[in-house]
């Protein structure tokens, strides 16, 4: 069977080129290195698109994975193929750390609360109907179980109805739609709140990786200002530029109230010092730290309430299998 040619180069490929390219090889150079069966076909045609005058910066980013494009469609305007290269893998890279850290903290405790969830209203529908039945016709059925089995009832309704309600509410207010203007309003009233920390945390990733290319600090901003693919990256630096046009100086643009407190307090101590990066990489460490309580904090959140309703299912259940056991022995 003929063997499916992948639409782009791959992660490798484009980590590989990165890192020749930064060790001095010049990109055609690099292709013929790295060049595999698997990748010839767009090696090739890269080769012949530069032989035919074309820019690299014009064409690179039709050959690279879906999630390097987002990235160099934002930065080949400021940045050269290399360093745009460079900048978006170094993303990728935090980005796909991120996502499994948080996939690693809240898989579980989100599919143990959805499970129960749907547990209890299936426990409800199909097996404490036939349970009550069973005590209706032995006649044992008093008002205790009678007020425990409406009080199951209503909780599991009360915790499935809120799993889906907020699950539609974390789509619609995370979209890219929306997801600017929730920021604004947790910025303003509820800066200790996981999305503007992350916002926080992925702005000084990218400060820092732009200072590791020697940009400066005006350059940095109007480049993250533009980042169509991280729309709170954006929308921080457009703050921060914002007051830059004002006439303000970078400290004074950090006392804006969508700027996270933890994170300007870095940035003004970092600026007299000028130890901007040692800073930065302190407050990243900092935030992995922080995230990492808060994923734990919400995970026993979300255990205890579990927990407790599979407690509740277990007592009704107890109490319906005993109640006929109690009528035998007082006979």
């Amino acid at each position: 069977m003929r063997q499916l040619c992948p639409k782009t180069i791959s992660n490798e490929d484009v980590e590989s080129l990165s890192a020749l390219m930064e060790g001095g090889f010049a990109f055609v150079d690099a292709l013929k290195v790295l060049k595999t069966k698997k990748n010839a076909v767009y090696f090739d045609r890269m080769k012949r698109q530069l032989e035919n005058g074309e820019e690299l910066r014009t064409f690179i980013k039709d050959y690279v994975p879906s999630a390097y494009q987002r990235y160099l469609s934002d930065f080949l305007s400021f940045l050269t193929v290399n360093d745009s290269l460079l900048l978006a893998k170094a993303m990728v890279e935090k980005e796909r750390s991120d996502r499994q850290q948080l996939f690693k903290g809240l898989l579980y405790p989100f599919c143990l609360l959805a499970g129960i969830s749907f547990g209890m209203v299936l426990f409800n529908k199909t097996v404490l109907p036939g349970m009550m039945s069973m005590l209706s016709s032995f006649g044992t059925a008093d008002e205790s179980v009678i007020v425990l089995s409406g009080f199951v009832e209503l909780f599991s309704w009360v915790l499935f109805v809120s799993v889906i309600v907020s699950s539609i509410l974390l789509l619609i207010f995370l979209s890219d739609a929306r997801i600017v203007s929730t920021y604004r309003l947790l910025a303003k009233h509820f800066s200790g709140t996981l999305l503007v920390q992350y916002a926080s945390r992925q702005f000084a990733i990218f400060f820092l990786q732009c200072k590791a290319r020697n940009m400066s600090t005006r350059q940095s901003i109007a480049l993250m200002k533009n980042l169509s693919s991280r729309p709170l990256v954006s929308f921080i630096a457009g703050e921060l530029d914002r007051v830059f046009l004002q006439g303000e100086t970078f400290e004074h643009a950090l006392d804006s109230v969508y700027i996270e407190p933890s994170l300007a307090r870095f940035f003004k101590i970092s600026l007299y010092g000028e130890n901007t990066e040692e800073m930065l990489e302190a407050y990243l460490v900092m935030c992995d730290e922080r995230t990492k309580r808060q994923i734990k904090r919400l995970t026993q959140i979300m255990q205890c309430i579990t927990y407790g309703a599979a407690g509740i299912v277990i007592v009704v259940v107890y109490r319906i299998l005993m109640m006929p056991m109690s009528m035998l022995k007082n006979l």
